[in-house]
């Protein structure tokens, strides 16, 4: 990977992007700079995570081409403090699903196949032992469409593992999969920053259930106690018609620490064949299944 000053870059204008943790810019080339803020590394220090390390070490995944790779590491005053990325295809996922008309959030054939699409690049990822925490922000996911063909772009390398080992780990998971402490098991992680592909799988189907149903039923879950997280389970489940085989799926990921989570597959098409989508509330836009 090549290297370069942050001095050599000339005028990178303001952040189009910024968190407590990070600041990114876009290049006149079109690339993408992303500058880790003192709190990332401190973060990063503490997890026993090495950025440099980590990102310096990236080469392509020819099983997994869907993942962007950083061409250039940024440095300054010979510090590691960032990497320059080519642009991804298409658009990100968050501004994809905003911008569905009416007919195609009610659309189950096509959720298969959006879904079959980034779940086939997750599985590939996971064969070569690489996981993705921050899996359900949507805006790391670009998906572009050509001729009705399906494709999809990872970003910001940093949230990804790509090794098992602690100086590559993540510091980071998604918000949506809620209270981070829960991950911290020996059926989620090996360490505070190394997770296993059990993770991505239960961030599919957590995935799915958002993409289709309209709410993420992790995050109510968690904001129940005792009993009543099990009480609102059985209720959206019957409330939305959930098909049998995903509610089973749901009740491994949300509930059992004992059993690994499964992979969607095939049930996708499946309930697309013997299920359609109607309104369930108005007001919040969300959705259950009827039988067809």
């Amino acid at each position: 990977m090549k290297r370069r000053d942050i001095k050599e870059m000339g005028k990178i204008g303001t952040p189009f992007r910024e968190t407590d943790y990070s600041e990114v810019y876009k290049l006149k080339n079109g690339s993408y700079l992303k500058i880790f803020k003192p709190k990332m590394m401190s973060l990063c220090k503490t997890a026993g995570v090495s950025l440099k390390e980590k990102i310096t070490s990236l080469e392509p995944i020819n099983e997994v081409p869907e993942i962007i790779m950083p061409d250039i590491a940024v440095t300054e005053r010979n510090k590691f403090v960032g990497y320059v990325m080519p642009p991804a295809k298409g658009i990100s996922l968050m501004t994809y699903y905003s911008e569905k008309t009416n007919d195609q959030l009610l659309d189950l054939q096509l959720y298969a196949e959006e879904f079959s699409g980034l779940e086939d690049v997750v599985r590939r990822s996971n064969q070569k032992g690489i996981v993705f925490p921050d899996l359900l922000t949507f805006s790391n996911i670009f998906i572009s469409d050509k001729d009705g063909r399906i494709s999809y772009n990872f970003i910001d390398v940093d949230g990804i593992q790509f090794k098992p080992e602690k100086e590559h780990g993540c510091v980071q998971i998604s918000k949506r999969l809620g209270n981070e402490f829960q991950y911290h098991t020996s059926k989620y992680s090996k360490s505070l920053a190394i997770f296993n592909s059990n993770l991505d799988k239960k961030s599919l189907f957590l995935a799915y259930f958002m993409i289709v149903c309209g709410f993420n039923i992790q995050q109510l879950i968690d904001s129940k106690y005792g009993e009543d997280k099990v009480r609102t389970f059985d209720a959206i489940m019957n409330d939305l018609n959930v098909p049998r085989q995903l509610k089973e799926i749901a009740e491994i990921a949300l509930f059992d620490d004992n059993k690994d989570n499964l992979y969607l597959g095939g049930l996708v098409d499946e309930i697309a064949d013997k299920y359609q989508l109607q309104v369930f509330s108005k007001n919040e836009n969300i959705r259950q299944f009827v039988r067809k």
